[in-house]
């Protein structure tokens, strides 16, 4: 029983720590701007490129950390990825001179434990916890991540502007070897013996055709990839954006971007279920449509006031466009192929978050403004979300539509 209570110490350190090292790296790149001894252009690319450093691990490594998962204990693979992240911090603080491409490599080896750690802490759950109350340990876990989700982005920056570099670093690290203690306190868990990687990788990739032969499932998956495509490329445009546009002065104020979208979601999120029954899809192209609308607007205001408002807004649309369709996808995936479509779907969805990096990336070296983003944006949010059709007759016994 003990395992529990720990998963939840550590995963909050190390979902807090994460973000907060982000928040720590580009918060250097922002006095770098404000003193003028980087370029705008310069910010944007770092930006993206930091940012997109936590995602490329879950792709490169995906389909063989699923089969870790299976081959051996997951306690030991908690200890394992906080290790990677450790050591990827440490590093960034050995390459504090050069805040920019080695630093980025520090980020992506944490990145790489974040790839371990995560299937581990969801595969874990069955193992500690009683079936009765898995519902309501998945949904501690969400909570948690949540929480320490926006408190590392808030808590990070904050960090940066109040305190030098490497006491950020050491704090970070401090965080981790609580999450690392936390793993290690856990009893042993069970391992699957004779378990192949060939087998493994072969069964991850035959699932992806199976969900891309599926018409309903596709559009489904095209979606949910749509929204993390989006919400990394807006996210990734914030410190830019609040520097150049909203004329914030440091890392905390444009965090607070983020804060706002996130209370959006939030809200989203938890008003769903109660509009929408599992498998009613019929209009997630209206909500598609308002979050395309919402991104627009970020692109002709500025205004404070009017830019919490319009995030808040473009949060909560964007819970209610993503919600009913995990739900949907979730429900009708044959239960015995549940576990290989979610880890099908994180794959899908991480590839989206490095595209947004390299969307990001291709703006800036065009020479886009900042305000462009969001446009282009917005119209790719109204061209997939008008090309999205999904058979639906759940809701409605006898009678078949297309939403």
């Amino acid at each position: 029983m003990k395992n529990y209570p720990l998963l939840l110490c550590g995963q909050f350190f190390g979902a807090l720590g994460d973000n907060a090292l982000l928040a720590v790296i580009l918060g250097q790149l922002t006095f770098l701007n404000l003193d003028g001894d980087m370029r705008d252009e310069t910010l944007r690319f770092y930006n993206a490129l930091f940012t997109t450093m936590l995602f490329v691990p879950y792709v490169v490594f995906a389909p063989w950390v699923g089969y870790l998962n299976d081959r051996f204990p997951k306690t030991t693979l908690l200890r394992v990825g906080n290790g990677f992240k450790i050591f990827g911090t440490f590093l960034c603080l050995l390459c504090l001179n050069h805040p920019t491409f080695l630093q980025g490599i520090g980020y992506f080896i944490v990145g790489t434990g974040s790839c371990v750690y995560s299937p581990a802490k969801y595969g874990i759950l069955p193992e500690i916890v009683h079936r009765d109350k898995l519902v309501k340990a998945n949904g501690m876990v969400e909570m948690l991540t949540m929480v320490a989700i926006l408190t590392g982005v808030i808590g990070g920056s904050v960090l940066i502007d109040r305190l030098p570099a490497p006491a950020c670093y050491w704090i970070l690290i401090g965080g981790y070897l609580i999450s690392l203690g936390a793993a290690c306190a856990m009893s042993r868990t069970s391992q699957t013996s004779g378990l192949k990687s060939s087998k493994s990788l072969k069964a991850f990739f035959l699932h992806v055709g199976f969900l891309l032969r599926n018409g309903r499932l596709r559009n489904i998956l095209i979606g949910t990839t749509l929204f993390w495509f989006l919400g990394s490329a807006v996210k990734m445009n914030f410190q830019p954006w609040g520097l150049q546009v909203l004329e914030l002065e440091n890392n905390t104020q444009i965090s607070l971007l983020g804060l706002w979208l996130s209370i959006g979601l939030i809200v989203g999120n938890a008003v769903s279920g109660y509009f929408y029954k599992t498998g009613d899809l019929r209009h997630i192209r209206r909500y598609g449509f308002i979050l395309g609308l919402g991104v627009l607007l970020l692109g002709f205001i500025s205004a404070y006031g009017l830019v919490v408002a319009v995030l808040i807004l473009t949060g909560a649309m964007g819970g209610l466009y993503l919600i009913p369709q995990n739900a949907a996808f979730q429900a009708e995936t044959p239960p015995e192929k549940l576990g290989k479509t979610v880890a099908v779907q994180n794959f899908v969805e991480n590839i989206a978050m490095c595209v947004s990096g390299g969307f990001i990336g291709l703006i800036t070296y065009i020479n886009c403004p900042v305000q462009c983003v969001f446009v282009v944006l917005a119209l790719i949010i109204g061209c997939v979300t008008l090309s999205l059709r999904f058979r639906n007759n759940s809701f409605d016994s006898g009678k078949e539509s297309y939403c």
